[in-house]
């Protein structure tokens, strides 16, 4: 399966080799790339508190929304760290920690049925011997990557003002800009707004496909102009 990785998106200011989020994800796998060698010593916990025996896309959301809504969730103020069952692949200087079946963890109450190879979480620890030397983290989560093509048309009904376009994402990249009518790129992921009549340009967005509405997966488009931003 093609993958994203969400380690970009996680919440500023975390301790060393913690990784948190602003709400649960269901993580796969974490990719360490080290400085010099793997070291030999190497473990993965989660924060674990309601799931898995609380799992939201069962529930009935669309039937009895009254119900769902009050339907608990995981915070960063509760749950426990938790060791992790993991397979490791080791290439070069690069270890992928891969999260065994569920069952591996044996949580109270975990259904037969569910032994899913993710751990949904707000956070992770990562416990190497030298954190140091650790050069990059990936996360990846049970949502496929994705990409799609956004025709963008400034001028619809009124003059767009303003002179630059700034373009990001949440649970998106921005990977390439393309067919310019009417602006110039000035760099990756923003273009400057000429005086023509027609003014339009392709976006080529990255993002995921996300596994069930409440996975936090869904991606998020940002235009930044002068005075606006939607």
């Amino acid at each position: 399966m093609k993958t994203f990785d969400i380690a970009p998106f996680a919440l500023p200011n975390c301790p060393p080799g913690e990784i948190w989020f602003e709400e649960s994800r269901d993580i796969r796998e974490v990719v360490v790339r080290f400085r010099d060698e793997v070291p030999r010593l190497i473990g993965l916990r989660y924060l674990q508190d309601k799931w898995p025996n609380t799992r939201h896309e069962e529930r009935h959301d669309r039937s009895n929304p009254a119900a769902f809504g009050w339907v608990e969730t995981d915070d960063w103020f509760n749950g426990k760290w938790r060791q992790a069952k993991v397979r490791k692949e080791v290439s070069e200087r690069t270890v992928t920690l891969r999260f065994k079946g569920l069952l591996s963890d044996r949580i109270e109450g975990t259904p037969e049925d569910y032994d899913v190879e993710f751990r949904r979480t707000m956070a992770v620890h990562l416990t190497v011997p030298d954190w140091s030397q650790v050069r990059r983290i990936a996360l990846h989560t049970a949502s496929a990557a994705a990409s799609q093509v956004l025709r963008v048309e400034l001028d619809a009904g009124q003059r767009t003002r303003g002179t630059t376009l700034k373009l990001s994402g949440y649970n998106s990249r921005i990977a390439a800009l393309s067919s310019l009518r009417g602006v110039a790129t000035l760099g990756p992921g923003e273009v400057k707004l000429g005086k023509g009549k027609i003014r339009s340009f392709l976006v080529k967005v990255e993002h995921m496909a996300p596994a069930h509405r409440y996975c936090g997966d869904a991606g998020l488009v940002e235009f930044h102009l002068d005075h606006d931003l939607f």
